[in-house]
């Protein structure tokens, strides 16, 4: 059954590992999120959206990486707190009390991926608070991911995706 998916994130979380001809995210960084999906199954009219907003703080240089986000989808609400530790190569997620450990690779840093096109230099803000952008398309599989980062230090700004799954 084909889906229909739109994803929009400030975070960028599709991002490949290692050396790029572009640039590689901050060692260290935190964000505050949006997060809004939406979904539609093959043959069918109704879409089902979630949306909420998830805290992450990025530490490279300890190699972990903690989230929490808070999701509504069909009118159930959903906490999820998620602390990967690369050095130790696990991941804890804990949802409804509940807590899952899964394996995780070596760290390695976070780049804009090779495979990626600079669509377009733009800015947000206005006057003397502009933060320079840059814009990539990224294919992958039937699937269109646009991501924008700082242009200075390449720090994830946004990230849409389109596709089929």
């Amino acid at each position: 059954m084909a889906l229909r998916l739109l994803s929009l994130v400030a975070l960028c979380v599709v991002t490949v590992y290692g050396q790029t001809k572009y640039c590689c995210h901050p060692v260290t960084w935190e964000s505050v999120n949006f997060l809004h999906e939406g979904q539609v199954a093959s043959g069918t009219k109704k879409a089902v959206f979630t949306e909420g907003t998830e805290m992450t703080s990025v530490d490279g240089d300890g190699h972990r990486i903690a989230s929490l986000s808070t999701l509504n989808s069909g009118g159930f609400k959903v906490n999820v707190q998620i602390v990967q530790l690369f050095d130790k190569g696990v991941m804890y997620t804990v949802q409804s009390g509940e807590c899952k450990q899964t394996q995780l690779p070596p760290w390695t840093p976070k780049c804009v991926p090779d495979s990626a096109t600079l669509l377009k230099h733009s800015y947000y803000g206005v006057g003397d608070d502009k933060i320079d952008i840059d814009i990539y398309g990224i294919q992958s599989g039937p699937n269109t991911i646009y991501l924008t980062v700082s242009s200075a230090d390449c720090t994830p700004m946004y990230q849409s995706a389109y596709g089929t799954a």
